[in-house]
């Protein structure tokens, strides 16, 4: 399935905070596209963390980097139901930037981590205006590169 406006306009609406909007966007798709839709967006989330991870790590990192990220996404989402689990976190973030797979990581797992981590490695960047505009490009063409590949 093709990664339309609406569905970076979905990540947008995550990203920036406004659930209203995302809440609003996500249904929509969801009537409109089922599972498939729910198949695309995670795609596009999957790949806006892989992003995020490489552009927040470009100059390298530290075993020390990598704790620290986890930690404030884990003060960010404390008290939520589904806690961040911190080493699997950290392997999915090592993963990203190309270290041990994240092999062996519950799906369910991935589905609290990647949206956390996301949000505050682009909360760091600061991504607003043209710096989101830009990134949600990059993130939209890769998403659509990775999916042609596998079809």
């Amino acid at each position: 399935m093709t990664v339309t406006d609406e569905y970076v306009a979905a990540l947008r609406a995550y990203l920036t905070g406004d659930p209203t909007a995302f809440d609003a966007i996500s249904g929509r798709l969801a009537e409109r596209d089922g599972d498939e839709g729910g198949n695309t967006f995670g795609a596009l989330l999957g790949m806006a963390f892989v992003v995020a991870a490489r552009r927040r790590f470009a100059a390298g990192y530290t075993d020390g980097d990598i704790v620290q990220v986890v930690a404030q996404a884990r003060a960010a989402f404390a008290g939520r139901s589904d806690g961040i689990d911190p080493l699997a976190a950290e392997r999915m973030l090592r993963a990203v930037l190309g270290g041990v797979p994240a092999e062996g990581v519950d799906e369910r797992v991935k589905a609290v981590v990647i949206p956390a981590l996301l949000l505050e490695l682009t909360n760091q960047e600061q991504l607003r205006g043209h710096t989101l505009d830009a990134y949600l490009a990059e993130t939209r063409a890769l998403t659509e590169r990775v999916q042609a590949g596998l079809r």
